[in-house]
């Protein structure tokens, strides 16, 4: 009986055990907001503010079509703005360059029918070499 005791104790003792231990226990359960890495749209609007909403390429693009004002003709030339627009392009990073060329579009509010031009703002990343293929804007315009 003796022994009966002491094994039943035994095996009380590590049931406890177990169950203090499984109290100790805390699981967390995290979830990533952006679990690829990718920039959000909020990454890149801070990027556009810190490129100067990318002037640069409003400048060249506009230039470039004929829309310069008389102060602008004395200004930088179109191949000027390119290098520049290029430099802004590298700064706002691949993850952003066209979602920041589509913002420039927007703010510009540059529509479908000037084409050209929204053909150029789709080729600057390619132009600049950081792309193969152009920015797919279609979807932006109303």
């Amino acid at each position: 009986m003796a022994r009966f005791s002491v094994v039943f104790a035994g095996i009380l003792l590590v049931v406890a055990m177990a169950a203090i231990a499984e109290a100790g226990i805390i699981t967390t359960t995290t979830f990533e907001d952006n679990p690829f890495g990718r920039q959000t749209g909020e990454d890149c609007a801070v990027k556009m503010a810190e490129q100067e909403m990318l002037s640069h390429c409003r400048m060249y693009i506009t230039t470039s079509q004929g829309y310069q004002s008389p102060r602008a003709a004395f200004m930088n030339p179109a191949e000027e703005h390119m290098k520049f627009c290029c430099d802004q392009l590298q700064n706002m990073g691949k993850m952003c360059m066209c979602e920041g060329i589509k913002m420039m579009m927007n703010m510009q509010r540059w529509t479908q029918q000037q084409g050209q031009m929204m053909s150029m703002a789709e080729n600057l990343p390619k132009q600049c070499g950081f792309m193969t293929e152009s920015c797919q804007m279609r979807a932006v315009w109303f």
